[in-house]
């Protein structure tokens, strides 16, 4: 298993099947809160099984957590991420009501 910091210098934390997360670097697990501590280029996360990476899932279902136990926080960064997606721009109005999140 690696340990500590791979080659491209991120931390490696291993997720388990009971969604547990394995900090290598400083071997013992770790919250999710606490891998997103580390910074967003700061670490991977790694598949326990397959050791396929899976940092981007992570982030994702981190993110939506996040932004459900926060409304207000998803309101304030809701026009960026629709603009950044193409679902509308400054020029080409939308209906937020009819997009997906």
């Amino acid at each position: 298993m690696t340990t500590g910091p791979n080659d491209t210098g991120k931390v490696v934390i291993i997720k388990y099947a009971n969604r547990k997360h394995f900090n290598t670097q400083t071997s013992r697990y770790v919250t999710l809160p606490e891998v997103l501590a580390l910074g967003v280029d700061n670490f991977i996360v790694l598949d326990h099984v397959t050791k396929k990476d899976i940092t981007f899932e992570v982030l994702i279902n981190a993110l939506s957590g996040h932004f459900r136990d926060n409304p207000a926080a998803f309101e304030a960064v809701k026009p960026a991420i629709v603009e950044k997606l193409g679902l509308g721009s400054p020029s080409v109005p939308f209906d937020s009501d009819e997009i997906p999140f």
